[in-house]
């Protein structure tokens, strides 16, 4: 049981340090269409899962507002 628990904490302590490894560039510029298709994404993935995601905004509008940010 000692050892599964060590292992278990050696494998989380490895995953967390590997994560602050990453750095946040604020200043990061994404391609026009890379945004577009990430919200795109989103916005379909959201819409399969939420019941009400269309009740007070329409799929045009939506596909409106991200077609002109």
């Amino acid at each position: 049981m000692k050892f599964a628990f060590l292992c278990l904490l050696i494998i989380l302590s490895t995953k967390l340090t590997a994560q602050e490894k990453q750095n946040f560039n604020p200043d990061k510029k994404y391609q026009a269409d890379s945004i577009i298709r990430w919200t795109k994404r989103i916005l379909n993935a959201t819409s399969k899962k939420h019941p009400g995601f269309y009740r007070y905004t329409t799929k045009e509008n939506f596909n409106f507002l991200v077609d002109s940010t």
